[in-house]
Formats: C-alpha cells, sequence, structure tokens
C-alpha cells in the first residue's frame, strides 16, 4: 500500500510497489505476468508526430517515463 498528498509523486511510488511486488513474487516461486509489448500506448492514437516527438524530448530531459511525464503535465493545470 502507498499514500501521497501529491499525485506528481504518486508514479514513482507505483512503480516502487510494483518491484516489491514482483520481487516477493519471484523469491515465492508465484507467476509474475509479463507484459504485452504488442499493447497500444495512450500517445500514438492521433497524436501528431510532431507533439509525440516534444514530449518524448521532454520526457527524456527529465530523466522520466514518457508515461510519468504526461502524468504530471496532466496533474499541473489540475492543482493536483
Amino acid at each position: 500500500m502507498t499514500w501521497t498528498d501529491e499525485a506528481v509523486d504518486l508514479w514513482p511510488m507505483i512503480e516502487d510497489e510494483m518491484r516489491a511486488w514482483i520481487g516477493i513474487s519471484l523469491e515465492d516461486g508465484d507467476p509474475v505476468p509479463v507484459p504485452d509489448a504488442s499493447a497500444p500506448k495512450i500517445l500514438h492514437r492521433g497524436l501528431p508526430e510532431d507533439l509525440d516527438q516534444r514530449v518524448r524530448r521532454r520526457a527524456n530531459a527529465d530523466g522520466v517515463s514518457v508515461e510519468q511525464y504526461v502524468i504530471r503535465a496532466l496533474a499541473t493545470p489540475v492543482g493536483t
């Protein structure tokens, strides 16, 4: 379980919890599902290529995944 007052802090905490769960599952011999690499990505649905490239560059410059960057960018205007 994880908790925070700030949405911007949530994704790194979720990633930590996922890593912990995977580690424990592997130690216990429980199956860990493999992500589906063919699953569609949020940003690839109808986004103009130039916008997609700018988002990827900014995420890379910030040292975060595209998903983390988008979550932070969406959270800022709504005041979270």
